[in-house]
């Protein structure tokens, strides 16, 4: 047994080694100087994990996303921020226990500010290799536009065989190619990662002082207020409608009937 310990230790030695250079040996900003540290998002936008998001690349690999871009709109300064919106065209998942692809239509919302902190959320469905999908809910930010952390929120049948992601605690690093078109969601498990962010080993998300929170939900009219004049009416033709039939009324209402109705 004595014989065994010297061997053992050695192993350990080398997993905690190789964890901590898989870590550390991720690019780093020098002049952001963040990227190995823990972030801590505003209280306004908390993104899941108040305590703070680890380093992505600390966790064990979960899947890649590699999406295409179709539209990329330029909402222009609001008051929140600097808006701008990704539309998804297509995109690849690969993982170990996961591959499939990104569903046309998928949507990214990002607002940045004149400090280089940027809030993002991220709703996109996947369809598995075999035929499932996957609703993914992510919320991330970032201090620094070359560091932007997502935390996502998985919703997985519970029928499924993927229905381990409906638990755990996962954490991604996103990136942007305008140039190429591309967006790119790496995600790991960081369930097992403890956070435990102090001055020297964390990074806060800070907004300028005049650009308020973004609200979370939608405004909700009052219980006295009245529907005022109609702005704008709205029609959308839906994509893909699996067993549906789309009719038009009189009015011009799309409606969503199953066919043969």
């Amino acid at each position: 047994m004595a014989n065994c310990l010297p061997k053992l230790l050695a192993m350990l030695t080398a997993i905690f080694v190789w964890r901590a250079d898989s870590c550390l040996s991720q690019p780093v900003d020098d002049a952001y100087g963040g990227k190995d540290k823990t972030l801590l998002p505003t209280k306004g936008w908390p993104c899941g994990m108040p305590e703070g998001i680890s380093m992505p690349e600390c966790g064990v690999p979960v899947f890649v996303a590699a999406m295409k871009l179709d539209q990329v709109y330029d909402v222009g300064r609001t008051p929140y921020g600097q808006r701008k919106v990704y539309v998804v065209q297509s995109g690849t998942v690969t993982g170990e226990k996961i591959n499939g692809s990104v569903m046309f239509g998928g949507l990214d919302f990002e607002l940045s500010f004149s400090n280089g902190a940027i809030e993002v959320e991220q709703i996109l469905v996947l369809k598995t290799g075999d035929g499932k999908y996957i609703y993914l809910r992510t919320t991330g930010t970032a201090a620094d536009r070359s560091d932007v952390r997502m935390v996502p929120a998985f919703e997985v049948p519970s029928a499924s065989s993927l229905d381990w992601l409906n638990v755990g605690n996962y954490a991604g690093r996103r990136e942007v190619n305008l140039a190429a078109g591309t967006m790119k969601l790496s995600v790991f498990d960081v369930s097992n990662i403890a956070t435990a962010a102090d001055r020297t080993n964390s990074v806060r998300v800070v907004k300028p002082a005049d650009m308020p929170d973004q609200p979370w939900d939608y405004r909700r009219a009052a219980a006295g207020e009245k529907r005022g004049t109609r702005l704008i009416t709205e029609h959308v033709t839906l994509g893909q409608v699996s067993q549906w039939e789309q009719r038009r009324t009189a009015d011009g209402t799309l409606s969503r009937l199953p066919e043969g109705i």
